[in-house]
C-alpha cells in the first residue's frame, strides 16, 4: 500500500477560509500537508465517488437553504473543481453517501426529517431528484426530539439496503434498493419496503457504522450517550447489545468508526470531558467491550481512521483542529502524536 493518500476535510465555514480542504497525508509516518482546496460554503459532510473522480458535499446551515454540490477530483494533479450544484429538496442536509454504483447520491435531511436521492449521470454531475421520503414521528425528549430528524444514511455492506437513523423518533428505518429503477421506471429506494427498528425512548439515534465482516452494523445515540450493537445478515437485523459510551450525561455523543481489521471500535464524544471511548470488538458474535477513554480537544465531531489502521483522525470543531492519534495494535489504546492540522471548524474527513 503506498503511504501517501490524500485527506480531504469538510468545514463549517462560510466565506473565508471555507471548502474542502485537500492534504497529502503519509499514513506510516502521520505528517501531512495542504496541497489545495475547493472552495464552497459550509461542506459540512462529504463522500467520495467509488471510482475515486468526484467527490460530493451537503451544506449545512440553518440560515441558508442545503444545497448538495458536485466537484471533479483530478488526483494526479490534486485538484478539486465544482462541477454542480443542485437544492438537497428539504431543510438542514446533514450526512451523504453514495450508491455501489456511482448512480445515486442519497442526503440526511436533519431538518427536514427526509432522505433525498438524487440521480448522477455519467460525469458526476445530477441528473435530477428522484425522491423526497419524508419521516414523521417524536419522541420523549422535549427539546430534540418534537419531530423526526434524519441524522445518517448508510447503505449495507451487501448494497441491497439503505439505513436511515431518526434522532428524532429514536427510529433505525430499513429500506430495500432497487438498482434497476432507471430502466424499469421504479423507485430507487422502494418505499413500501421501509422497516421501523425501534430502539429505548430518548436514545437519539446518530450515526450508524458496518463491522468490516459485514455480520454487525453499531448505531451510535447521541442523546443518551449509548452503542447498540445488532447482528446483520441477508437484511435480517437483530438487536445484541446496548453499552454506555460514557456515564457523565454527557448527551453529545458524535461519531463512530471500525479499524479495517475489525479489532476495535471508537466513539467520540462531545459537551463534557470531551473524547473518544476505545472499545474492543469481540470477533466471534460483535459484541464490545470498552477498554479506554482518550481525552482530545474540544467536540471531537468526525473521526477516521487511515486505511493501513495505523491512525486515528479526530475533527474537533470547537478547537479548529484536526488531532492525529497512533493506535496501539495490541489493545487499540491511542496516542496523540503531536502532528495537528490547523483547520477552521472541521467537520468531516474523507480518505481518498
Amino acid at each position: 500500500m503506498k503511504s501517501n493518500i490524500h485527506l480531504l476535510a469538510g468545514t463549517y465555514v462560510l466565506g473565508e477560509n471555507n471548502g474542502i480542504h485537500i492534504y497529502r497525508f503519509d499514513q506510516d509516518s502521520g505528517e501531512s500537508e495542504l496541497i489545495g482546496k475547493g472552495e464552497v460554503d459550509c461542506p459540512t459532510y462529504i463522500v467520495p465517488s467509488k471510482n475515486g473522480k468526484y467527490i460530493y458535499s451537503v451544506l449545512e446551515n440553518e440560515e441558508m437553504p442545503s444545497y448538495v454540490n458536485a466537484f471533479s477530483y483530478k488526483k494526479q494533479k490534486e485538484e478539486l473543481e465544482q462541477i454542480d450544484s443542485i437544492l438537497s429538496g428539504d431543510d438542514g442536509s446533514c450526512y451523504i453517501t453514495i450508491d455501489k454504483d456511482d448512480k445515486h447520491i442519497i442526503t440526511a435531511n436533519y431538518g427536514g426529517g427526509s432522505i433525498s436521492v438524487f440521480d448522477i449521470d455519467t460525469n458526476g454531475q445530477f441528473y435530477k431528484m428522484s425522491q423526497l421520503i419524508v419521516f414523521e414521528g417524536k419522541s420523549v425528549n422535549p427539546e430534540r426530539q418534537t419531530k423526526s430528524h434524519i441524522h445518517c444514511v448508510e447503505f449495507s455492506p451487501d448494497g441491497r439496503y439503505l439505513f436511515a437513523s431518526d434522532l428524532g423518533a429514536d427510529m433505525l428505518y430499513q429500506m430495500e434498493i432497487d438498482y434497476e429503477c432507471k430502466e424499469c421506471q421504479q423507485d430507487f429506494v422502494i418505499n413500501k419496503t421501509i422497516k421501523s427498528i425501534k430502539v429505548p425512548d430518548g436514545s437519539g439515534p446518530r450515526h450508524i457504522v458496518f463491522h468490516p465482516s459485514g455480520k454487525y452494523l453499531y448505531l451510535i445515540n447521541e442523546l443518551s450517550d449509548t452503542i447498540i450493537a445488532f447482528s446483520y445478515d441477508d437484511g435480517e437485523v437483530a438487536q445484541i447489545q446496548e453499552i454506555p459510551v460514557v456515564t457523565n450525561k454527557a448527551g453529545g455523543s458524535a461519531d463512530i468508526v471500525i479499524t479495517p481489521d475489525g479489532k476495535y471500535l471508537y466513539a467520540s464524544v462531545r459537551l463534557k470531558d470531551d473524547g473518544i471511548a476505545v472499545f474492543a470488538i469481540d470477533p466471534s458474535n460483535g459484541i464490545l467491550e470498552k477498554t479506554g477513554y482518550q481525552s482530545t480537544a474540544t467536540h471531537p465531531r468526525n473521526l477516521r481512521i487511515t486505511p493501513n489502521g495505523k491512525y486515528l483522525l479526530s475533527a474537533c470543531k470547537e478547537d479548529s483542529v484536526i488531532e492525529i492519534y497512533k493506535l496501539n495494535e495490541s489493545d487499540g489504546s491511542l496516542e496523540n502524536i503531536d502532528k495537528d492540522i490547523n483547520i477552521v471548524e472541521p467537520a468531516c474527513l474523507k480518505f481518498i
